[in-house]
C-alpha cells in the first residue's frame, strides 16, 4: 500500500467501525447493510500482493548477487547466484538490472553448486521500467522436472550476454518486396 492510499484505508475502517457500533446500539439493520458495502469499497485501495522480486546490481539482496563473466569473444554470461535454498522460487518473476553489475571471475564450482540455464524466451521486459530484465520462474520450475535436483537445491542462475542483448534489441521483421512481375 502506497502512502497516498493510507489515509483512505484508515478512514474507511474508521467508517465501518462507526457504522457497525451505530447499527449495534440503534439495532438497526439498514445501518449493519451500509457497514457490510464498506469493505468491498476498501478492497481497490489493498496492497497487491508482491509477485516478483527485483535485484539491484552491488547490493546483496537476502544472500542473492549478481555477476558478470566474460569469455574470448567478447560474448560471457550473467550470473545470479545465492545460497542454496535463497533464490525466490514462490515468486512469479524475478527481475534484474544489468547495467552496474560487476565483471568478476566466477567462484568456483563444487559439489554443491547447482546451476540452471536461462534461455532466450525465458526472459522478459518489466512491463514499466524498461532497463530491467525479467525471469519467468515458472519456466524454470517447469524445466526441472527433468533435472536430477530440485529448484531448492539451484544456486545459480546463468544468462548469456547474446541472450540480454537480443532481448534488447529483437531483430526486426524483414519486409520481402517480390520480384518484379510477381504479385504478393
Amino acid at each position: 500500500m502506497n502512502r497516498r492510499n493510507g489515509p483512505a484505508v484508515f478512514a474507511g475502517i474508521v467508517l465501518f467501525g462507526t457504522l457497525i457500533a451505530a447499527a449495534i446500539l440503534a439495532q438497526s439493520a439498514y445501518l449493519l447493510y451500509a457497514a457490510s458495502g464498506i469493505p468491498i469499497l476498501l478492497v481497490p485501495f489493498l496492497p497487491d500482493i508482491k509477485t516478483s522480486k527485483v535485484l539491484k546490481p552491488g547490493k546483496p539482496s537476502s544472500g542473492i548477487r549478481m555477476y558478470r563473466t566474460s569469455d574470448q569473444e567478447g560474448g560471457g554470461f550473467l550470473v545470479i547466484e545465492g545460497d542454496a535454498g535463497s533464490l525466490p522460487w514462490n515468486k512469479r518473476r524475478l527481475y534484474f538490472q544489468v547495467e552496474g553489475v560487476p565483471s568478476v571471475a566466477p567462484s568456483p564450482y563444487s559439489n554443491d553448486t547447482a546451476g540452471i540455464p536461462v534461455l532466450a524466451y525465458d526472459l522478459v521486459h518489466h512491463p514499466r521500467k524498461k532497463q530491467l530484465y525479467g525471469i519467468e520462474l515458472a519456466h524454470l520450475n517447469a524445466r526441472f522436472r527433468t533435472l536430477s535436483y530440485t529448484p531448492e537445491e539451484a544456486t545459480r542462475l546463468i544468462i548469456r550476454m547474446e541472450d540480454l542483448q537480443h532481448q534488447a534489441f529483437p531483430p526486426q521483421e524483414s519486409i520481402v518486396t517480390p520480384p518484379p512481375g510477381m504479385s504478393a
